[in-house]
């Protein structure tokens, strides 16, 4: 009788199993040298600009990446990290962090975003044939702020998911046009599910809250026909292949062909919240995905193991651990998801949404862990994330918006490692002690930057 809630239990219980697997797999995959015969990112650009697009690389850069977790619309918190970034640097993302820029989910819009080229006004001059960021990071920070009441408020009355944006006669779908469907659902969960129709398929329970079309109608406005080949710097996108049962990395290198709404989309469709996509690339391989952030929510190791691949195809050796520089930028995360005495009395439609949270933030806190204890965390990685309550960690809330970005202002202002990375960024030696921060001293993070010099 409870069909669908056993259904979809049994959903959010495989993808516990992911990350068990994956720590095997992304080490055989690191560890194993693969087959960049590919066009890289930068060469892919179109003809008549790729000679003069390319940004400007130094050392340090070249071995400098980014990794973006993801988080719904907590994402303007990351946006508002970097647009700092390029603020201090008066430099395009793009042009700092050549090494890759890597993200999930949300992340993966904004690394998206930043990566890709335009010929529109842009503050920033790169190249000399006016080929620019199609973002900066203060304009997708304006992006949250003026769609944030939009991306997750796509469902009718009766949870209707019907994904196509249009209906028979090109309208916009509407809780009447779409009537047919939800006489459907209504005729399956009176069978199932005593005849319940409420709103948001009981928040996610009996099938995907949010329908994705205006969703996607806003992605295919934001990013037309790119391809993930029309990039300034190497990019990647994470997401879960279900026919496969295992992660999907979609990078410009690889797999520059691809549409860069459909791998957006593949990469932010989360369980409970989007349905799952299904995709093609170039060479009509079929993709069924589900948000990358169920095994990779932060994709730092992803991020690595890209830098290590691009200089590898680039300089035809490996490339040394020590002098990789990354920075990785989270979302928040909650303080605390459950109690005690709450997992010890809820059975499976109590753990349902703790269980889906947990795995999301538990795999990116061991993301992290790990990778300090393997890279350094002060010399080689630098760490941006913030604790949230309750009420400020919801992906789907429009309020956490304006707070987030103000968290992310205020934390800016006071951040020794970020601020001693920018320093050296910019100046490429050691500052005077006058023109230090107020601390007086040298983080072995902007030592080791130095050492590259």
């Amino acid at each position: 009788m409870f069909l669908p809630l056993s259904s979809h239990v049994k959903v959010i219980l495989h993808f516990l199993t992911i990350s068990l697997s994956f720590a095997h797999d992304f080490a055989q995959a690191l560890l194993t040298p693969r087959d960049l015969t590919a066009t890289s990112a930068m060469s892919s650009l179109p003809a008549a600009s790729s000679a003069n697009a390319r940004p400007e690389f130094d050392l340090i850069t070249r071995r400098t990446c980014l990794s973006v977790d993801g988080g719904g619309l907590r994402g303007v918190f990351p946006a508002a990290i970097l647009a700092h970034v390029e603020q201090n640097l008066g430099k395009p993302i793009s042009s700092v962090f050549t090494a890759g820029l890597t993200g999930t989910s949300t992340g993966a819009l904004i690394v998206l975003g930043l990566a890709a080229f335009s010929r529109t006004s842009n503050p920033f001059a790169v190249g000399t044939t006016g080929v620019q960021p199609l973002f900066t990071a203060q304009e997708l920070v304006n992006f949250y702020k003026d769609h944030k009441s939009e991306i997750f408020n796509d469902h009718c009355c009766l949870g209707c998911q019907d994904n196509n944006p249009q209906d028979s006669t090109g309208h916009n779908c509407t809780c009447c046009s779409c009537f047919g469907n939800c006489l459907k659902k209504m005729f399956w969960n009176c069978l199932t599910c005593l005849g319940c129709c409420s709103v948001e398929n009981c928040c996610g329970l009996c099938g995907s809250r949010y329908d994705r079309s205006h969703f996607e109608q806003l992605l295919r406005a934001t990013f037309g026909d790119r391809k993930l080949k029309d990039v300034l710097v190497p990019v990647q996108v994470v997401t879960f292949d279900l026919l496969s049962n295992s992660p999907i990395v979609f990078n410009s290198v690889d797999h520059g062909d691809m549409s860069m709404v459909d791998v957006a989309l593949a990469s932010t469709a989360a369980p409970t919240f989007f349905p799952p996509v299904e995709i093609k690339d170039s060479r009509g391989v079929v993709y069924q995905c589900v948000d990358g952030g169920m095994h990779e929510n932060n994709p730092v190791f992803s991020a690595l193991a890209f830098t290590i691949e691009n200089y590898r195809k680039e300089f035809g050796n490996e490339l040394d651990l020590n002098s990789i520089r990354i920075l990785s930028v989270g979302t928040g995360r909650k303080n605390r998801i459950a109690s005690f005495d709450g997992f010890n009395r809820s059975g499976l439609c109590g753990l349902v949404r703790p269980i889906i949270e947990i795995s999301l933030d538990g795999t990116s806190e061991a993301a992290h862990r790990n990778i300090a204890h393997i890279l350094g965390k002060n010399e080689n990685y630098v760490r941006i994330q913030v604790n949230l309550d309750s009420q400020d960690s919801k992906m789907d809330d429009p309020k956490v918006v304006n707070h987030l970005h103000g968290v992310a202002n205020q934390l800016c202002s006071s951040h020794t490692e970020l601020r001693m990375f920018l320093q050296y960024l910019s100046h490429g030696q050691l500052l005077p002690e006058e023109d230090r921060d107020n601390t007086g001293n040298v983080s072995q993070f902007a030592q080791g930057l130095l050492s590259d010099l």
